[in-house]
Order: C-alpha cells, then sequence, then structure tokens
C-alpha cells in the first residue's frame, strides 16, 4: 500500500466515484455483526427496533433497486443497466467527495465525551465548511 501514497492525489477523485457501493457493504456488516468494520472495537448502540428497522428498510431497498435495474435490462438490455448504475453512482459520488472532504478530518467523538458536549458545540467540532 505504500506504493499508492505518493499517487493519492491522483487516485482521490476516482475511488470517491465507486466508494458508495463500499457504503453498502459497511453498512450491511454493521448491521449483521454490531460493530463498525472500520473500527471493529466500536460497538454499534442500536437498540432491538431500530436493527430491526435497518434490516428492514435495507431489504426494501435493495428489493426496489434490484427490480429497477431488472426492469431496465430486461427493456433496454444489460448495458442500460450498466450506465444507470454507473451515473447514479458517478453523480452521488460527487456528495461522498464532499462529504469525506467536510467530515473525516475532524474529530470523532466516543460516546463518553458525547455526553459532555450538547448537539450546538459538537456541530462545528465535528465538521468543517467546505463549498
Amino acid at each position: 500500500l505504500k506504493v499508492l501514497i505518493p499517487l493519492q492525489h491522483l487516485l482521490y477523485l476516482p475511488v470517491m466515484l465507486v466508494a458508495r457501493v463500499n457504503l453498502y457493504m459497511q453498512g450491511i456488516i454493521m448491521l449483521l455483526s454490531g460493530t463498525v468494520p472500520t473500527m471493529p472495537h466500536q460497538q454499534v448502540h442500536f437498540g432491538t427496533k431500530l436493527r430491526v428497522a435497518e434490516i428492514l428498510s435495507l431489504c426494501v431497498f435493495w428489493a426496489w433497486y434490484g427490480s429497477l435495474l431488472w426492469y431496465i435490462g430486461s427493456h433496454f438490455g444489460a448495458w442500460r443497466v450498466a450506465l444507470y448504475f454507473a451515473v447514479g453512482h458517478l453523480y452521488m459520488g460527487v456528495l461522498h467527495i464532499q462529504i469525506t472532504l467536510s467530515h473525516w478530518e475532524r474529530p470523532m467523538a466516543t460516546v463518553n465525551e458525547r455526553t459532555e458536549y450538547d448537539w450546538f458545540r459538537t456541530q462545528p467540532a465535528t465538521g468543517r465548511n467546505i463549498n
């Protein structure tokens, strides 16, 4: 991976444009395992009702999205499915870039620290205005 460090300024944008697929996988792993995949020591503090609602929501989303892709493929061909998938993910990749620039270099609060601060102090401390 050290080979990629000098190239990160070239790789950042292409990787972020397709990173949404990674977010799908991270969300599924988090719901099924109960831990944050990128921080295995960090437990997810979901109640049972919220976890079930999240899993049901993901099932509904994937049923809808799969049906949409199947419909496009059956009526317009597989290349249109690939085009729809690519354009949708590249478009949202722009938002992903903005979110990573705004939040990833900012400090994160632990569960204990979150109780010390109120919402109005936490927001400016954990976000950055990128225009």
